[in-house]
């Protein structure tokens, strides 16, 4: 079971990755895919909500706020990073963030960790080396690649603070993931709702596809 529960996160994420090199490609800005994202997870797990309610507190609330922020951080430099290029290499390094957690819980949780656990850390690094040297050497616009970088290893690091508050919360406050989950969108979408009025940005019709589209898949990889 573990092995479908492993396919069906695979699935989800990459849905999610595609569907927001696919808005781009459609001419939804980063902003729009980014709101019609967060807005849809919100109703979608709201429904959810609804039918399955359970308590929350502050500590979960608090977790909550930080997962959405910090997963919409993470998002909009990936985003950023696929405008530039190397969309191969940044879902790559994106999915190597899982490798944060996992040091997190060896450190702070005293897990064990076997040979091969240890092998496979040095392979998550070695991979994210060497997709870095063939992403430089393969552009020559140097300016440019630089760029890229700016954007997709803020993105590494940060996307690995969701998988922690969610780990925090499983351990030690065990409130629902529906629950966690509605609070993580909802922060986000509120957050996207603030900066689309400041702004003045819309959300056209591409943006609300694949923001949707992206929402069903985030749902999916988190939940599994």
């Amino acid at each position: 079971m573990i092995y479908l529960y492993l396919l069906l996160t695979v699935i989800g994420f990459s849905g999610l990755q595609l569907s927001v090199k696919l808005g781009g490609l459609k001419g939804a800005s980063a902003t729009g895919i980014m709101t019609a994202l967060y807005a849809a997870g919100t109703v979608l797990v709201g429904f959810v909500q609804i039918i399955n309610p359970g308590p929350v507190n502050w500590v979960s609330l608090t977790l909550g706020i930080i997962n959405g922020i910090s997963g919409l951080l993470a998002f909009w430099l990936f985003v950023k990073a696929l405008e530039i290029g190397h969309y191969g290499f940044s879902v790559s390094i994106l999915t190597m963030s899982s490798l944060i957690p996992v040091l997190y819980s060896i450190i702070v949780w005293r897990e064990r960790v076997s040979l091969w656990g240890i092998a496979g850390i040095f392979l998550v690094f070695s991979g994210i080396v060497l997709i870095t040297i063939t992403a430089t050497s393969s552009n020559s616009a140097i300016r440019q690649t630089n760029r890229w970088m700016g954007f997709i290893f803020p993105a590494f690091l940060i996307n690995g603070i969701p998988a922690i508050t969610q780990n925090i919360n499983a351990r030690i406050i065990n409130t629902s993931l529906v629950n966690f989950l509605f609070l993580t969108y909802l922060s986000g979408a509120v957050l996207m709702a603030i900066v689309c009025f400041i702004f003045k940005n819309r959300v056209n019709k591409p943006a609300f596809i694949y923001g949707s589209i992206g929402a069903a898949g985030s749902a999916v990889g988190i939940a599994f």
